[in-house]
């Protein structure tokens, strides 16, 4: 008997039982999103994110998260999932990210994913978004970041908002990155649909002052009792270095920004 139902339990699930499984894992994460813990909501906003987990309670869901969590990890993420749904809607909660988040990392963070979403690459919405970033952020980070996402992208309508930056912000950094967007946007590469431009990945053991460390990397510094050298990371897994060494007591800035601490 038990070799039947091991033989039972490998043939693939009918549509019904599927579509009855994937109900069950959607109200798994949805139940999670509820969880004291903000690790687990945070992964659960990542899950929710995914295009067979769509169903009417998910949208809500992670735009209250988006808008009300005490965590300012769940909130990014539950921004982050919501981008990938189709629709202006989603955009219109991207603006509304960028106008009430307080953290300046935070605004880089979702910069950097609105800029390499694969869904969005094609949408000029997202491009005017990340423009009207780099002329109004009261953050020199947030509006470098947005002038280093419309270089990514690489839609020539970004030239306007690159050369005003270029004219007129007050942080030298902001117009050095608005300048080299600026280059590369006057000779855009060709674009292709659902395919997202990627730098070329730092090493693993790259040096700071002397191997690149391009956008969307930067470098995670921690410092405390155990010295540490910079690592070159995305946010999130600057993010992951902190809860590794928070026990150590030890502070990490990412990009020259505080990273915080699990909150």
């Amino acid at each position: 008997m038990s070799a039947i139902l091991l033989l039972l339990s490998l043939l693939p699930l009918s549509p019904a039982r599927a579509a009855s499984a994937e109900v069950s894992s959607e109200d798994s994460a949805l139940e999670r999103l509820r969880s004291e813990d903000i690790p687990t909501r945070e992964r659960a906003c990542a899950e929710l994110a995914r295009e067979p987990r769509r169903g009417p309670r998910v949208y809500p869901a992670l735009s209250a998260a988006m808008d009300r969590d005490l965590s300012e990890r769940v909130r990014l993420a539950a921004a982050v999932a919501l981008i990938t749904f189709p629709g202006d809607d989603a955009l219109k909660r991207a603006q509304a990210f960028f106008q009430s988040e307080p953290g300046a990392q935070n605004r880089v963070a979702f910069t950097v994913a609105l800029s390499t979403e694969p869904s969005r690459l094609q949408d000029s919405g997202v491009t005017d978004l990340i423009a009207a970033m780099l002329s109004d952020d009261p953050s020199p980070e947030v509006r470098r970041a947005a002038a280093r996402g419309l270089m990514r992208r690489g839609d020539p309508r970004a030239l306007a908002a690159a050369r005003r930056a270029l004219e007129n912000d007050a942080d030298k950094s902001v117009r050095d990155a608005a300048r080299e967007a600026i280059r590369t946007l006057s000779a855009p590469r060709p674009v292709y649909k659902n395919q997202a431009w990627k730098p070329k990945p730092p090493k693993p053991d790259a040096v700071k002052g002397t191997d690149p460390c391009p956008d969307p990397w930067a470098w995670c510094e921690c410092n405390g009792p155990i010295k540490r050298p910079p690592k070159c990371l995305t946010h999130e897994d600057c993010r992951i270095e902190v809860d590794t060494l928070i026990q150590l007591g030890m502070p990490c800035t990412w990009s020259g920004l505080s990273i915080g601490t699990p909150n």
